[in-house]
């Protein structure tokens, strides 16, 4: 699975050789006009239901996508994320910081295509590990917010009069 939102032809040339290495068909979900031209098997104006089934049933991932790659992890799926912006390049738009916060918070940073790279490396992921960790966090998340909405209870406890 394909889903790009921006426009690397380096990245398309990689991923369409490595494709044709592994004997994979490439399913795209397309952003822009010329993605619609990428394969066979094009997924255009789907909602929020049909990319998560796409995610879900595909057996690799490639995006530049922070969702993209948040799903992949949630979904216990083999990606690969890249970079949508220069990496050189700071400015605003550049949302690579928080692709690589979610990486390193997994131990997945191997999973980050390296930009000057001309070819794909794809380990395999230790999702018994990832798990774990996505518990972890959601047990620390959901004992905070308890902690939270405790603490408004307590400040805004009023007695009727």
């Amino acid at each position: 699975l394909c889903y790009f939102l921006g426009r690397n032809e380096q990245y398309w040339t990689l991923i369409n050789e490595y494709a044709k290495e592994k004997e994979l068909k490439l399913v795209v979900i397309p952003i822009y006009e010329k993605d619609k031209e990428r394969s066979d098997y094009v997924f255009s104006n789907i909602g929020p239901s049909q990319f998560i089934k796409l995610v879900n049933n595909a057996s690799m991932i490639f995006t530049d996508s922070y969702h993209g790659t948040i799903f992949s992890i949630l979904f216990s799926k083999e990606f690969l994320t890249f970079f949508r912006f220069n990496n050189r390049e700071a400015n605003k738009s550049n949302q690579n910081t928080r692709i690589t916060s979610l990486l390193n918070k997994f131990n997945l940073n191997d999973h980050l295509h390296i930009e000057d790279s001309k070819s794909l490396i794809i380990n395999n992921i230790d999702y018994l590990t990832v798990s774990k960790e996505i518990e972890r966090l959601r047990e620390h998340s959901f004992n905070y917010l308890l902690k939270c909405l405790k603490k408004e209870k307590r400040e805004n406890s009023y007695e009727w009069k």
